[in-house]
């Protein structure tokens, strides 16, 4: 077909194309027009998939949430408390704190009653401790607070359950004492043999035992078992019925005399605890005894001899501190005026003060135990003392000064001076004059270190007892009184065995006047005959010379 007309051709078009292809044409724009609208919907579908997956999602991490936080707070919650699921004594105790635990634990302690009877009709109402049950009221709280264990998930679970018994030890000797006790006659009861420390022999004695009636513990040990097991109140008594049966003394009299020997031979040892420096404390015996417990078993017929460590350790805590205390005391000494030492007037000590004796227990305790002396070191603190020197007056050029005393062996005098003023002259009676010098008064400056009031003075060739007013200034040489000498003393003769005899009136004032580190000047050769007799002959005399061997002032001339 021919076209002419481009805008007749376009008006033309469509109809021609209408009219020959309709079959073609329409079908193909109803084919897209319906994948538009099915594209449309699918992705509005997909649009609304998503949301709802999303909201999903977020309900599902805020629920998680909750529940990590709700996990996170029931822990911290119950971290000290009873965890969900535990129970005591037939109750929950789930969130209870160790303050509320122990006061419910407690009360079950105290509050628990055994009626307890024989066929014959004696009856008695007992606790636990009269039963010899010790009730750990600590560890059963602990137990308590630990029931689910370590694991964080089981303490907040609240499925499932955790029943916790008391915790208890159970001594079977007071137990089977105590019902022989209130439910048998006095008279018929079995008397256990025992052992006791008696102050006027000062050892231990055995008391005998005696054969008689006995309960059989066997009904009354199952009930205290199950009372500690029981998930039941304790406001109803637990109830049981025991037997008596005849019995012998299940400890005999040698078995008794076996334990009371070995508490005695403890008692032949010595425990002494030293501060470690110039105190040391004996324990007596008597104490030592108070410490020994002897304990009866009925299972094996023997009595057992044990020590209290709690006794010993409290004995020691409140003794010792002030039995090893020791003032710090300052040395001083005594020296002459060029520095020689003459004497200690006060001797020095160290302040110790005890801080512990934990040690001690421990060695005197393992003393016991083995059957051996100790002598056991308490720990200390220690303060050292000092020293000082204090020299002797030495103004004795003036008059009225120091305090001297002058020994004139030329005239047999004793002569005192305070500095240059005499005080006192006396008559005396020196060492004896001899060819060697063995027993003459020696020459030089001394100085008084020693003194007695009366002393039993020996030597190699005399003991003389109740030797009056001693001063000793040269070992063992020293003015004393000599009413044996008086003789010689107003001849002014040498005849002692070195030391300066004097009458006693004159010996006591210069005991009295002339104190400890006053000087003594020894001066004057010893004569072999009387100096104070009229016309008696004095031409020989023996020069004195400081002798180097001293003798003691305990082996006096």
């Amino acid at each position: 077909m021919q076209l002419n007309n481009p805008e007749d051709a376009d008006t033309q078009a469509i109809p021609a194309v209408s009219s020959a292809v309709p079959a073609l044409e329409i079908p193909v724009v109803q084919d897209r027009t319906a994948q538009a609208g099915m594209a449309g919907q699918a992705a509005s579908v997909t649009k609304r998939s998503h949301k709802g997956l999303i909201a999903t999602l977020i309900v599902l991490g805020v629920l998680v949430l909750l529940a990590v936080a709700a996990f996170l707070m029931g822990n911290f919650y119950f971290a000290n408390r009873a965890p969900l699921g535990t129970s005591f004594a037939g109750q929950s105790v789930a969130g209870k704190s160790e303050a509320e635990l122990t006061e419910l634990v407690t009360s079950k302690v105290d509050d628990t009653k055994f009626v307890l009877g024989t066929a014959e009709g004696k009856s008695t109402e007992a606790t636990y401790k009269d039963l010899g049950v010790t009730a750990d009221v600590k560890e059963t709280v602990a137990s308590l607070l630990n029931a689910r264990g370590d694991n964080a998930f089981a303490k907040v679970n609240p499925f499932g359950g955790t029943s916790v018994a008391l915790a208890a030890k159970t001594d079977t000797a007071t137990m089977q004492s105590y019902l022989d006790s209130t439910l048998v006659d006095e008279g018929s009861q079995v008397v256990l043999p025992t052992i006791a420390y008696n102050k006027v022999t000062k050892s231990f004695l055995t008391t005998p035992g005696k054969d008689g009636h006995a309960v059989t513990a066997d009904s009354v040990e199952k009930a205290v078992a199950t009372s500690l097991t029981s998930q039941t109140s304790a406001s109803a008594p637990v109830k049981a019925t025991v037997k008596l049966v005849s019995e012998t003394t299940p400890i005999t009299a040698a078995a008794a005399q076996t334990a009371a020997d070995a508490a005695n031979k403890r008692l032949l040892h010595t425990y002494s605890v030293t501060n470690g420096s110039s105190k040391t404390y004996t324990i007596p015996a008597a104490e030592v005894a108070t410490w020994i417990k002897a304990s009866p078993d009925i299972k094996t017929g023997a009595i057992t001899v044990s020590y209290d460590t709690a006794a010993i350790k409290n004995y020691m805590e409140t003794t010792l501190p002030d039995k090893l205390k020791q003032d710090k005391v300052d040395q001083e000494n005594l020296v002459t005026p060029s520095g020689q030492k003459l004497l200690v007037k006060t001797a020095g000590a160290d302040g110790v003060e005890v801080k512990d004796v934990s040690s001690a227990v421990t060695e005197v305790t393992s003393a016991l135990e083995k059957g051996t002396d100790v002598t056991a070191k308490v720990t200390t603190a220690v303060t050292k003392h000092t020293t000082k020197n204090v020299k002797v007056p030495d103004d004795y050029d003036k008059a009225n000064g120091s305090k001297w005393v002058k020994v004139n062996l030329s005239t047999e005098t004793v002569t005192a001076y305070k500095g240059t003023t005499v005080v006192k002259t006396f008559n005396m009676a020196s060492g004896k004059y001899t060819a060697d010098g063995s027993r003459v008064s020696d020459n030089g400056t001394f100085y008084v270190y020693l003194k007695y009031a009366t002393q039993t003075m020996r030597g190699a060739d005399y003991v003389t007892p109740g030797v009056q007013w001693v001063s000793y200034y040269n070992g063992g040489e020293g003015f004393h009184g000599a009413p044996w000498n008086t003789y010689n003393i107003s001849r002014g003769y040498a005849s002692s065995h070195g030391c300066i005899n004097m009458n006693v009136s004159d010996a006591k004032w210069i005991y009295d006047w002339a104190v400890i580190g006053t000087k003594v000047e020894v001066v004057g050769s010893t004569s072999a005959s009387p100096v104070r007799v009229s016309g008696a002959s004095a031409t020989t005399t023996k020069s004195n010379t400081s002798k180097t061997a001293k003798v003691t002032a305990s082996s006096s001339k």
